[in-house]
């Protein structure tokens, strides 16, 4: 099975294919779900073994499509004459308590009640 899975990553001539091979293999209504779907009916000792193999196809399939979807998004990439944006600020949620605090100098001094 993964011999299949992987000729079809190497097949797959741009990121739009490659998405489709991956949805194909790992989707929720993928290969690899439906395999792991058959694991209930199965027997404590050989639901162990199954799992562990279904497990293995899985991430090595994961580590397959990840290095493959980023080659293919490079080539989209540049070919794509998209002009960048800046990078974005930190949100001022983030640094509010620091902004404000330094804005309004120190907190005030704690005052004592006196009782009479």
């Amino acid at each position: 099975m993964l011999e299949e899975a992987l000729a079809e990553i190497r097949s797959a001539p741009d990121a739009r294919a490659l998405q489709q091979v991956r949805v194909a293999w790992l989707g929720r209504k993928g290969r690899v779900t439906e395999r792991l779907k058959t694991l209930g009916g199965l027997a404590p000792e050989e639901r162990r073994a199954a799992g562990a193999e279904i497990n293995a196809l899985k991430q090595a399939l994961e580590q397959a499509f990840e290095p493959s979807s980023r080659r293919s998004s490079r080539r989209s990439m540049s070919v794509s004459t998209s002009s960048k944006r800046p990078p974005s600020r930190p949100s001022s949620s983030a640094n509010a308590s620091t902004s404000r605090s330094l804005a309004c100098g120190p907190p005030p001094a704690p005052t004592t009640c006196s009782r009479r």
